[in-house]
C-alpha cells in the first residue's frame, strides 16, 4: 500500500523534472532563435489522422459477418494480419512524419539525422527490453 507521503513525494519530484525541462526547452529555443506558436504547433496535431484511421478501421468491422468454413478462418487471419500490419506502420509513419516537423523546425543540420537515429534507437530498445523483462519477471502487459 502507497503512503500519501510517497505521492507528494513523487509528485513534487515529477515536478521538479518537468520544470528543469520546461527551463531547457525555453534555454534551447532561446539559444537557436526559434519560437514558437500554435500555427507552427498546429502541424503536431496529429490527432484527426489518427482519429479517421480508428473510425475507417471500426467501419470496416462492423461490415464483419462471422463466417464458419475453413478458408473464411483463414483468410480472416490474413485479414486481421494485413490490419494489424497497416495499424504498426501507421504508428511509425506518424512518428516518423512528427519528427520530420520538429527537425524542420530546428536548426539542427546535419546532426538532426543522428539525433532522429539515436532517438528510434532508443525507443526500440526500451520496447524491447520491456518486452524481456515482462517475459522473464511475468509481467502483465
Amino acid at each position: 500500500m502507497v503512503k500519501i507521503s510517497d505521492f507528494i513525494i513523487g509528485m513534487v519530484l515529477i515536478s521538479i523534472i518537468v520544470t528543469i525541462l520546461g527551463f531547457f526547452m525555453a534555454d534551447l529555443s532561446s539559444s537557436t532563435g526559434v519560437s514558437y506558436d500554435n500555427t507552427s504547433l498546429s502541424k503536431f496535431n496529429k490527432l484527426d489522422n489518427i482519429t479517421q484511421f480508428a473510425k475507417n478501421l471500426r467501419d470496416e468491422s462492423g461490415d464483419i459477418k462471422e463466417k464458419t468454413g475453413v478458408l473464411d478462418v483463414i483468410g480472416s487471419m490474413f485479414s486481421s494480419g494485413y490490419t494489424v500490419f497497416k495499424t504498426t506502420t501507421t504508428s511509425f509513419d506518424l512518428f516518423n512524419d512528427m519528427t520530420d516537423e520538429a527537425i524542420s523546425n530546428t536548426n539542427l543540420g546535419r546532426s538532426a539525422d543522428v539525433l532522429r537515429t539515436g532517438l528510434t534507437t532508443i525507443i526500440l530498445i526500451l520496447i524491447f527490453i520491456g518486452i524481456i523483462l515482462a517475459a522473464i519477471l511475468k509481467w502483465k502487459v
